[in-house]
């Protein structure tokens, strides 16, 4: 999900990479360690963003396993973060979903939030 709370329009690009076919392989929530190694899989995308927009990209991570975001305004403002996703009951994948949070001013937070939480 991508949510800006700022009143200006911004271009959000985004780096999605999947270090392990496991969800426990994901450092800390505050751990600023990138991947290293040949990464399993990497997706790349761009959105546009208006103000007070709450964009939900559905099943964009369909996998279970370990993955790491980088998210980067046009202004150069970034950030990453880490996710750890199951298998689901019903399918897909289950736990956490990452948020990608534009802040008033134009900083940009990258962060994992556990369902349900």
């Amino acid at each position: 999900m991508i949510r800006n709370e700022d009143q200006a329009k911004h271009s959000v690009s985004f780096a999605l990479t999947k270090v392990s076919q496991t969800e426990d392989r994901a450092p800390g929530p505050f751990s600023t360690e990138t991947p290293s190694g040949t990464p399993l899989e990497e997706r790349e995308g761009k959105r546009e963003v208006s103000g007070g927009e709450e964009v939900i990209e559905s099943d964009y991570i369909s996998e279970p396993g370990t993955y790491f975001l980088a998210a980067k305004l046009q202004s150069g403002e970034g950030d990453s973060g880490w996710v750890g996703l199951y298998e689901a009951a019903d399918s897909g994948v289950a736990e956490e979903f990452l948020l990608i949070v534009i802040s008033e001013g134009g900083d940009v937070d990258v962060t994992s939030v556990q369902t349900g939480a």
